[in-house]
């Protein structure tokens, strides 16, 4: 059985077994790959991608504005306002598919068990033929949640031309393949403000690859459920480490905004777009990691910080996966 999506206005259930479906040309039957499989390589000029940049700049506590959802659509290069997922359903259907504190990082040796096959290495190109480097976790069938910097950059031409999308990747190891994006949906406050705390995207993939490794929830914590919180987020970090391997940091919450959360759970490039759970409910995703050094105003020390997914936020990401 396919597992069903459980939803409420402020969850999204999380899912670690299933059964494999077949999606195109790609037999998930066939998955995790052996290491000897030639379709489970990662392919060599991807080891010299650089990690996306982080955001620089002062992040100043601002009244919350995402704007509207804009979903851009990969194989036509077509972008326009996205009211309801019904919209996509129809698409879809239509044939278009500083590291301080060091011991607090841990690699993770299995990355082809759930919940480590769950989190994703990116790989966004973009029109003017630059490709970076971030990180992402499932949250649904063929739903990616990401920071919205990791693949839109209006000085690279705007939206990510391809994303390649590699559940737990383990060095050159591909265990699940690669899956691609066939949309990408965001934001105008980011996409047209650059409003830092407006930060989060959703990648819409070409298979349903969520349904073979799993995926995480996302849920909106309360203040209460944040303040002083043990957290934990998994990612590749690409300038300490080699960018292909995955590792599992820890850390506590710091403070929270409406709409961000400041911890020391410790990041760099690479850590872009990581999903930050709290560890009392470690399945769930609330935050969505941006940057290393943020400087909230008029704090003037820095520490690492994300997206918050308030209640808004989680309802709207829940609204794109119906």
């Amino acid at each position: 059985m396919r597992p069903s999506l459980l939803l409420s206005s402020l969850t999204l259930v999380a899912c670690g077994t299933s059964s494999p479906v077949a999606v195109e040309a790609v037999d998930l039957s066939e998955l995790p790959y052996a290491d000897t499989d030639p379709r489970a390589r990662l392919e060599p000029e991807l080891l010299a991608v650089p990690p996306e940049p982080e955001l620089s700049g002062r992040y100043e506590e601002l009244p919350v504005r995402d704007g509207v959802a804009l979903f851009h659509d990969v194989l036509t290069g077509e972008t326009r306002e996205l009211a309801t997922m019904t919209e996509l359903r129809e698409w879809s259907a239509s044939g278009n598919l500083g590291v301080a504190r060091q011991e607090l990082r841990t690699n993770v040796s299995n990355t082809a068990a759930y919940p480590a096959r769950a989190v994703v290495k990116l790989y966004s190109t973009y029109p003017n033929g630059q490709t970076f480097s971030c990180s992402g976790s499932f949250i649904g069938t063929r739903f990616v949640l990401t920071a919205a910097h990791c693949i839109f950059n209006s000085g690279r031409g705007g939206w990510a031309s391809t994303v390649r999308v590699i559940p737990g990747l383990s060095g050159s190891y591909k265990p699940y393949g690669t899956a691609y994006s066939n949309g990408l949906i965001s934001v105008t406050g980011y996409t047209q403000e650059g409003n830092k705390s407006s930060d989060y995207a959703m990648i819409y993939l070409d298979r349903e690859l969520g349904s073979t490794v799993g995926w995480f929830g996302i849920q909106a914590a309360s203040d209460g459920q944040l303040d002083g919180a043990a957290l934990a987020m998994n990612g590749y970090p690409a300038e300490s480490y080699d960018g292909v391997t995955q590792v599992a940091v820890s850390g506590s919450e710091d403070d929270e905004s409406d709409d961000m959360i400041y911890y020391t759970l410790e990041s760099e490039g690479g850590f872009s777009g990581s999903g930050v759970r709290r560890a009392a409910n470690n399945l769930y995703v609330t935050g969505i990691n941006t940057r290393s050094n943020c400087y909230a105003f008029p704090i003037t020390f820095s520490r690492a910080c994300g997206v918050r997914l308030n209640g808004g936020r989680v309802s709207r990401i829940i609204g794109w996966m119906q």
